[in-house]
């Protein structure tokens, strides 16, 4: 008994380095074993929530997908025996077999994905798009391949088995060979096939029509990070291993749903402008929002009052770690209303202004009570200034960090707004969106505003809390089918340095060549020293810009010496060359044209001296002869003629001598009298 002992120590110590010699990756890797509790059905959307706490962190991003009963045991497919195989192998195996919860109603997923054999092991991943109020549906069509390597995917695996497209029930399986013990003895195997226990990288190489695929996502705290995971330590055949169960549910940033995710792609605005739009605006009230929430609520009701004049309507959505933030007034949602009806444009606003925040972040909630509503929108703006923190009701995640589950459940909660033709604009602001724009883009669409594009064609939007309010502005303007002129007056009076505001009455003229310019065509500067126009167009996509052009009428300022000695222009923020006196610019439907008419005034200073003598009170008049010797008293009439104030004036007589002066300035047009004594002296 004792050299029985002793000889399966042997045995244990001499086959390491042959499992090791079995795959290329031979490292130690944490084997992912998830336990999913029985989860309790994923709540319908609701109007409103009666309290606002904070959340605990859930342990399982999988327990909201987790919806339906497992299946009956005379449905599960039963792993192929392999009679060479010791028990406490087989033990592992009947682990790795268990399927991934069940997440869609009526869909017995499990019998659509291959059984393996004795030879063969399965990898089964769930891809999913569009949320329903019973979970994420699966998405057919989305092309996964394996790939080796060991931190990180390196290169493709070229076989046939190792590429696969997921199928009407959303499976995305496959079947790896050679994964079997050929020959084992006293519970360990002695000759593995060449793909037994190797591990492999799980990536997406393309996604069906109307769909993109999202890798990098950004986690953690900022962290970019690639969309792919890693297989877990066995993989033996007769088992099939499930994504969320076996892979793709880790206790880091990366963390998953174990739900592979792809996104819609974003609908197009309707080809109309008569009728106006619905928009849903969706605005992040968490907590972080706390200290920019005046800009916030600003920059929403400067988007309202875009909107006004256009026959759109608007509903307002709220979230936290919640949606909406709570049941109150202060974080409530409200439904759609006409803008220009009645006192909606102040209602509106009013309902804005009562708004505060706190809480975390849950972009899934937020964007998932819009596609839940019973109104059809054709746009939907959010507008975050965090990455999503929580997912899910009632809300799951870390609360101070991201991780994948969190990115995905707003992916599928966007695709299923998506699919009721609605457009998603994601606006990020501030400090905490201001890096990589990947999860941005993931719930929206591919493109993302550059300096100088007009609104109406990108699909996210990254902006400093101060420019708010113009990206808002210029989104509703688009939308509509409108692009915005702006005029700045900046002057530099004589004497001064720098530019000022302008101020009032400055007049200028506007003309377009194409769309409807606002009326009146010539506006006159308020306080602000600031004139608007907009020029309104028949489609969001019109095929010739419209050519703009802005003058400035100086008119009675020409002479105070004003005129003009610059324009400066930026067309959606990027500056655009322009000639004085007039500024032309083309500019299309979502278009923010600035131009900012610089002054200088110009002043020519002009004094006249008139020389007059006088015998005490009596002037002498030219041509009257006085003693030589008389003392007459010299008067010279100093006038400021010119266009600007005289200052240090002095007159001297080379006669007499040095006057004395009430005063060493004038203002224009002002006299004074200077005055010296003196001997008169005869001519020889």
């Amino acid at each position: 008994m004792g050299a029985s002992a002793l000889l399966a120590i042997v045995l244990v110590t001499a086959v390491v380095p042959q499992a090791a010699a079995a795959s290329e990756e031979s490292e130690s890797w944490t084997v992912v074993e998830t336990s999913t509790p029985s989860p309790a059905p994923e709540d319908p959307p609701v109007a409103a929530e009666s309290a606002d706490p904070m959340p605990e962190a859930s342990t399982s991003p999988l327990q909201e997908f987790s919806t339906i009963p497992a299946v009956p045991e005379d449905l599960q497919p039963t792993p192929s025996a392999e009679p060479s195989e010791a028990p406490e192998e087989a033990a592992d195996d009947a682990q790795a077999s268990e399927q991934a919860p069940q997440d869609e109603p009526g869909v017995v997923a499990p019998l659509s994905v291959p059984a393996p054999s004795s030879t063969t092991a399965v990898i089964n991943v769930k891809v999913r798009g569009d949320r329903t109020a019973g979970g994420p549906a699966a998405l057919a069509g989305v092309e996964l391949q394996l790939y080796n390597g060991t931190s990180a995917p390196t290169t493709a695996r070229s076989e046939a088995w190792a590429t696969c497209v997921s199928d009407a029930q959303g499976d995305c399986s496959f079947t790896v060979p050679n994964t079997q013990c050929r020959s084992s003895f006293g519970g360990l195997c002695w000759d593995a096939a060449a793909n037994r226990d190797r591990r492999f990288w799980v990536m997406a190489t393309s996604a069906p029509a109307d769909w993109y695929l999202n890798s990098p996502l950004v986690v953690g705290t900022g962290s970019t990070s690639t969309y792919a995971f890693r297989t877990g330590e066995n993989l033996r055949a007769g088992n099939t291993y499930t994504s969320g169960s076996a892979f793709m549910a880790n206790n880091d940033s990366r963390t998953s749903t174990g739900l592979w995710q792809a996104s819609r792609v974003n609908p197009t605005l309707p080809l109309r402008c008569e009728a106006g739009l619905s928009v849903a605006l969706i605005l992040d009230l968490s907590g972080s929002v706390d200290n920019y929430v005046g800009t916030l609520k600003d920059a929403a009701k400067g988007m309202v009052d875009s909107l006004a004049g256009s026959g759109s309507s608007v509903a307002l959505f709220t979230f936290a770690a919640s949606a909406p933030r709570n049941s109150n007034g202060d974080g409530r949602n409200w439904g759609s209303l006409a803008i220009d009806q009645g006192n909606n444009l102040d209602t509106i606003k009013n309902r804005i202004d009562a708004y505060a925040t706190g809480g975390a972040t849950n972009w899934d909630r937020g964007i998932w009570q819009v596609a839940a509503s019973s109104t059809d929108f054709d746009l939907a703006i959010m507008v975050t200034d965090g990455m999503p923190t929580y997912s899910g009701s009632p809300a799951s995640g870390p609360g101070d960090s991201t991780q994948f589950a969190q990115v995905e459940q707003a992916i599928f909660s966007a695709n299923a707004l998506k699919a009721e033709g609605t457009r998603v604009l994601a606006v990020g602001v501030g400090d905490g969106l201001s890096g990589d724009p990947a999860n941005l883009r993931a719930v929206s669409g591919t493109v993302g505003h550059v300096t100088g594009q007009s609104g109406v064609a990108s699909d996210y939007f990254q902006t400093p809390w101060s420019e708010l309010t113009t990206v808002l502005s210029s989104i509703a303007k688009g939308a509509t089918c409108q692009a915005t002129i702006d005029i700045e007056k900046q002057t530099k009076a004589y004497g001064t340095n720098e530019y000022a505001n302008g101020g009032s009455g400055w007049t200028f003229s506007a003309s377009s060549t194409q769309g409807t310019l606002s009326t009146p065509a010539e506006q006159t500067t308020g306080s602000e020293g600031s004139a608007s126009w907009t020029v309104k167009f028949g489609t969001p996509h019109p095929q010739t810009p419209a050519a703009v052009s802005l003058s400035e009428i100086l008119g009675d300022h020409a002479n105070s010496g004003w005129s003009l000695d610059s324009i400066a222009c930026t067309l959606n923020g990027k500056a655009v060359s322009v000639l004085k006196p007039t500024a032309t610019v083309n500019v299309t439907s979502g278009d923010a044209l600035k131009c900012t008419f610089n002054n200088v005034q110009t002043l020519v200073p002009d004094i006249d001296v008139v020389k007059t003598a006088w015998l005490g009170d009596v002037e002498i008049d030219d041509g009257d002869e006085v003693a030589s010797g008389t003392s007459v008293t010299w008067k010279y009439l100093v006038t400021n003629t010119g266009q600007t104030a005289l200052t240090d004036i002095a007159v001297a007589d080379d006669q007499v001598g040095n006057a004395t002066c009430p005063k060493t300035e004038l203002a224009v047009g002002e006299s004074m009298t200077c005055s010296a004594t003196g001997s008169v002296t005869a001519q020889e």
